[in-house]
């Protein structure tokens, strides 16, 4: 069962790992011309700042 949960906990965080990517990502493009980024660099920090304390806390379990 340790076992099991130690995949649970890796899927989680690969997950997060991922969402932390997409949020890069969106921050680097732009919507149409003029129109800014999809998220603000400000936005985005406040993001993935959160989602790495998430990330933390699940590896701790």
């Amino acid at each position: 069962m340790a076992n099991n949960s130690k995949e649970k906990v890796k899927a989680v965080e690969d997950k997060i790992r991922d969402l932390i990517n997409d949020i890069k990502v969106m921050n680097e493009e732009e919507l149409k011309e003029g129109e800014g980024k999809k998220i603000e660099d400000d936005a985005a920090e406040e993001l993935i700042k959160k989602l790495k304390a998430i990330a933390s806390a699940v590896g701790n379990i």
